[in-house]
């Protein structure tokens, strides 16, 4: 037994929910059967790249792969950078808190 919900808003807002999962099935499904369909094809046509295609498409994944490690060091300068900013101002804090100890004892 499933306690359906007694106000009006929550009931809409229920109704709302269940429909947009029954419609993400339906395109879910829709896409699937689609790649299905292509993967299919190309399996039958067995299609072959050509020796250009095959190069472009190398030169491409290697670009790929370049662009992931360029990322990867910007994102680890990136990190730095943030670690160094606490820390500088973690330093600055203390300094004032140096100086005004250094004030009142004057």
């Amino acid at each position: 037994n499933i306690d359906m919900a007694v106000n009006p808003m929550q009931r809409k807002a229920n109704n709302s929910f269940l429909l947009g999962v029954l419609i993400t099935l339906l395109i879910t499904g829709a896409i699937i059967a689609l790649l299905f369909l292509q993967v299919s094809k190309l399996n039958k046509d067995n299609y072959i790249l050509s020796k250009e295609d095959k190069d472009s498409f190398i030169n491409f994944i290697d670009q790929v792969n370049d662009t992931s490690k360029e990322y990867d060091k910007i994102q680890t300068l990136s990190n730095t950078l943030v670690n160094a900013n606490e820390q500088l101002k973690d330093k600055i804090i203390r300094l004032k808190l140096l100086l005004k100890i250094m004030r009142h004892s004057i």
